[in-house]
């Protein structure tokens, strides 16, 4: 099993694993300049939509899954607002440039796709949720 990488988990989101669920990563995660077009009720939808822009959040990467954690800024109550099964996911891949260095992106097996952001002028926590990814997904290309 790959070792857990990224920040802490809240014990909040810990609880809320399923059992014999560990995070592997657990990043800050930010909607892009421009997520694209994806079409209504796809996957890539749905993620873009997670990501409202007046709350936090964060991805975390569990061997079975990548759930979008929301933290909403008034409250500070953290909750699972989007679970996506790893096999819905085609591809995630490494597009960062300019001040969105951190840039993925990330094809659905619904054809849709979209963009997420780690990290603005520092790549390395996109790079390093995708090799953790890649490692709990070795078989995906």
């Amino acid at each position: 099993m790959a070792e857990r990488v990224g920040n802490p988990v809240p014990m909040a989101i810990r609880e809320r694993l399923e059992r014999g669920e560990e995070p592997l990563v657990y990043e800050l995660v930010t909607p892009p300049k421009d997520p694209g077009e994806p079409p209504l009720g796809s996957w890539a939808a749905r993620l873009a939509e997670a990501l409202d822009p007046d709350d936090q959040h964060e991805l975390l990467l569990t061997k079975n899954r990548i759930a979008v954690v929301t933290t909403v800024r008034r409250t500070k109550e953290a909750s699972i607002d989007l679970s996506i099964p790893h096999d819905e996911i085609v591809s995630i891949d490494h597009v960062g440039s300019g001040t969105e260095r951190g840039r993925l992106h990330v094809e659905f097996r619904d054809g849709s796709e979209t963009h997420v952001v780690m990290g603005l002028l520092f790549p390395r926590p996109a790079k390093r949720f995708l090799a953790a990814y890649e490692s709990a997904t070795p078989n995906r290309r």
